[in-house]
């Protein structure tokens, strides 16, 4: 029993600290972490492009496909975007968060996206949960099958909503 309190109070901690990251815009939460996406797109004019893509994360929310995201520009190369906390919805698994960097030595913008840490949690979680329904051996592979799963359906979701971010970026810097 003490180790389920235990437990418990891991989850907590980390919910709360994904939950401060996200809300900080923390750098290092933005910009590092499990890729899942990277795609770049060559500009021609950079004053342009920096002024798009400042409209853009200023108003991700009024694009159709990104009414539930938010941006936040960190410099004038470097912009943030995700989903807003406070929304709720009936799906989760087009959860994307990452970055977008205007690399004016190169003449590109990259779209950087990664992984949520959420899915750790839910990997904690699932892990715990299955291991107490039956023994260790099971409870560990139940767990990974539900785990990889989850993941594959939002990598495939969230494939299709990062290019849908790369070709509003595309078609606005045009």
């Amino acid at each position: 029993m003490d180790s389920w309190y235990i437990c418990i109070v891991i989850l907590c901690v980390l919910a709360v600290v994904e939950v401060v990251l996200n809300s900080t815009w923390n750098k290092f939460y933005f910009l590092y972490g499990i890729p899942v996406f990277r795609k770049t797109i060559e500009i021609q004019n950079l004053e342009k492009a920096n002024t798009e893509i400042t409209y853009l994360i200023n108003h991700i929310d009024s694009i159709n496909a990104f009414k539930r995201y938010t941006g936040h520009i960190f410099n004038e190369q470097t912009f943030f975007f995700r989903k807003q906390i406070l929304i709720s919805g009936r799906n989760n698994f087009d959860d994307i968060k990452g970055s977008i960097y205007i690399d004016a030595e190169n003449r590109e913008i990259v779209v950087k996206g990664f992984l949520s840490y959420s899915y750790i949690l839910a990997l904690i979680v699932a892990l715990l949960l299955f291991i107490n329904l039956s023994d260790l051996v099971s409870g560990i592979i139940l767990s990974v099958v539900c785990i990889v799963g989850m993941v594959l359906l939002s990598f495939v979701i969230g494939q299709r909503k990062y290019n849908l971010l790369v070709d509003e970026i595309t078609e606005r810097i045009k």
